[in-house]
């Protein structure tokens, strides 16, 4: 189901929410209840190079840059490494462009953060928990 402003869903008692509130900026649901999503956000991607096919549609070759200084460290804390040889499961592809001469390339990219909802909290913070953890998320229509 993709969850959108407006809609209500359910947060689960112990779900870690997040917080903009300066004297508890995490912490667990205390019991399970209902809140009115303000926004919905999808999982944060960085782009961390290129891939590259063959005529016939193999990959000919991959080179990986990391754009913004940054983003190593963000990436290791996430992952437990920058190393791209060792990222290879988690790297996603983005759109594939094709080439006059047959050849195709296409981005590569890692998420540094999950995709997530934030509601108007106690006193007026943002707070926001996981998608992955509403039961919301997790119907299919």
């Amino acid at each position: 189901m993709t969850l959108k402003a407006g809609d209500f869903v359910t947060i689960r008692k112990g779900v870690t929410i997040k917080s903009t509130h300066p004297s508890s900026p995490v912490k667990a649901a205390g019991r399970t209840y209902k809140v009115q999503i303000r926004d919905a956000y999808e999982a944060t991607k960085v782009a961390v190079g290129h891939r590259n096919y063959n005529a016939e549609g193999v990959v000919d070759y991959e080179s990986f840059s990391f754009y913004d200084r940054r983003d190593p460290a963000r990436i290791e804390a996430i992952y437990g490494s920058s190393d791209p040889e060792q990222l290879g499961e988690h790297l996603t592809e983005g759109e594939r462009y094709d080439r006059p001469d047959g050849t195709s390339h296409t981005s590569l990219f890692l998420a540094v953060d999950e995709a997530k909802v934030v509601w108007a909290g106690a006193g007026g913070y943002w707070c926001y928990v996981a998608q992955k953890d509403l039961p919301e998320a997790q119907e299919t229509v």
